[in-house]
């Protein structure tokens, strides 16, 4: 059986930097190359609640 409430779906857009993933001050250029990189605290948790629920975009 479905939901007859309509849920409105909507787009969730994430910067990246100290967002999702840690920026390190002494590092420069992109995170790519960087010699180590971190995601933000709870930011995995925090995508995988709304997973499915919202389109998210980076």
């Amino acid at each position: 059986m479905t939901d007859p409430t309509p849920t409105p779906n909507f787009a969730l857009v994430f910067d990246w930097g100290n967002t999702l993933m840690r920026v390190f001050p002494e590092y420069s250029g992109p995170m790519a190359s960087w010699p180590e990189v971190a995601d933000v605290d709870g930011a995995v948790n925090a995508l995988e609640a709304l997973l499915g629920r919202h389109t998210m975009v980076v």
